[in-house]
């Protein structure tokens, strides 16, 4: 397994938008639904950066985050996507561990009632409502 980390000055555009389109059914609901991913691409570029995981150069997983607070080390996961089957745990800390935050915060739709439930069972409690309706914003605090 191989991991590449880009910081927010590394990535490329094309790089961004092609990698979110590849992935835009895997998401509940998919992103395109909610996003217009050209301009989120735009926004990953600008502010988040990237860890990707591959084997034998094929994608296993990939995060976009951005460093909310680098005194006490915090991350807002604003896109994670795990390819690899049944692996999500395990693929989810790992990247987690890359970053080593104290504080993990993201977004889920509630309507994703499995991600929800997947990041429940990680130790992420409800934090607050999302200016949008339909999302919550998850917390965790890491030891």
């Amino acid at each position: 397994m191989s991991v590449k980390h880009y910081q927010k000055e590394n990535l490329k555009f094309s790089f961004i938008h092609d990698l979110i389109v590849s992935v835009n059914h895997h998401f509940v609901p998919i992103l395109s639904s909610e996003l217009d991913l050209y301009e989120y691409a735009k926004k990953l570029q600008k502010n988040a950066n990237c860890l990707i995981i591959e084997e034998e150069n094929e994608l296993l997983a990939f995060m976009f985050y951005y460093i909310v607070s680098p005194i006490e080390p915090s991350v807002y996961i604003t896109l994670v996507c795990s390819l690899k089957p049944g692996g999500g745990a395990e693929i989810y800390n790992e990247l987690i561990n890359l970053v080593s935050p104290k504080v993990v915060k993201l977004e889920v739709d509630r309507e994703n009632l499995r991600a929800f439930s997947f990041y429940k069972k990680l130790g992420f409690l409800v934090d607050s409502e999302s200016i949008h309706d339909s999302k919550l914003i998850l917390k965790h605090q890491l030891k």
